[in-house]
């Protein structure tokens, strides 16, 4: 597999490791010399930072050190391929390798940065789509991670159950009807119909799995043609154009306030735009994302969130 080489220059504090055969740009801040500042909370786990979609190792730079100071241990934040300055690798093929754009080999880079930092957990927090990596990351090894930060997380969790008064969770499951009385039980007729209700819950269950099927090879033949018309040159140029269009704007409708919004900030988001392959990488990146949720290998995260054993806390607001 070949990879593009950022042309942007790093900053002098950056880093580039090797992962699965990919040049990975990250950046480390240590706390003050093993000096616990006042105020620290002494956590004494690393930090590690997971951005969202279109950002950076530069989405963390102002929180970085704080966050070494007030936790009392490293802070690493790392630039998933297709973002940042990490190496652009040339158009992804179905041969078997990780595909370096996808969760699978982020969950990897998360993981293998935590063993890194020569500790055997860390608190991962993610923004965004990096809310994605961190839970996938807590999934694929839990004994690693001690603790999931999630600043407004693209996660929809489903509505699937209700709180009591005494605070535990219930789901509801009332079909067929309310409270069975005791007249219910007797009447043969309630029992001839309870018997049909469950023959046509069993069909319908029955021909729901038979569509959920079908559903997974057609999502899995629409993703590999959508995949094939997102490699082509047209897709290339269209999202160029959309980038130059909408880029910046984007940017700045992030802010609460776009006039508190510093030249060094448009730059610190635009200039990996000036890595060789930024587009295509940006295509394939897309594209891994469609593949891994047109798999059907694993339930769906949402179904899982209710799994989470870790100290978990989720900001939702934006």
């Amino acid at each position: 597999m070949s990879f593009w080489i950022p042309t942007s220059s790093p900053t002098p504090d950056s880093t580039f490791s090797d992962i699965h055969g990919v040049r990975v740009h990250h950046k480390v801040c240590h706390h003050d010399d093993g000096h616990l500042s006042r105020g620290s909370l002494n956590i004494g786990l690393p930090l590690v930072l997971l951005h969202g979609f279109g950002a950076s190792v530069f989405s963390w730079s102002r929180v970085m050190r704080p966050l070494a100071r007030i936790a009392g241990s490293k802070v690493l934040a790392f630039d998933r391929p297709a973002f940042g300055l990490t190496a652009r690798s040339a158009p992804v093929r179905d041969n078997g390798a990780l595909n370096p754009y996808s969760m699978a080999f982020a969950v990897l880079a998360t993981l293998s940065f935590i063993d890194m930092l020569g500790s055997q957990k860390a608190i991962l927090i993610g923004h965004s789509a990096g809310c994605l990596v961190a839970v996938n990351a807590y999934f694929e090894a839990p004994e690693r991670i001690a603790a999931l930060i999630l600043v407004a997380p693209a996660i929809v969790a489903p509505l699937l159950s209700w709180r009591g008064k005494d605070g535990k969770i219930r789901k509801e499951n009332n079909m067929g009807g309310g409270k069975t009385g005791s007249n219910d039980r007797k009447n043969p007729l309630v029992g001839i119909w309870r018997a049909l209700l469950k023959m046509c819950m069993f069909i319908v269950g029955m021909a729901m799995r038979m569509l959920e099927e079908m559903r997974d090879m057609v999502r899995l033949v629409y993703a590999k043609v959508l995949a094939a018309v997102l490699r082509s040159s047209l897709a290339v140029m269209l999202v160029r154009m959309v980038i130059d269009k909408f880029g910046i704007p984007a940017i700045r409708n992030s802010w609460y306030d776009a006039s508190q919004i510093a030249g060094h900030v448009l730059q610190g988001y635009t200039k990996p735009l000036r890595c060789k392959g930024w587009d295509m990488a940006l295509l394939e990146y897309t594209i891994a994302m469609l593949t891994d949720s047109a798999a059907k290998s694993k339930p769906p995260l949402t179904r899982r969130l209710a799994e989470i054993s870790c100290p978990a806390s989720a900001d939702c607001h934006r």
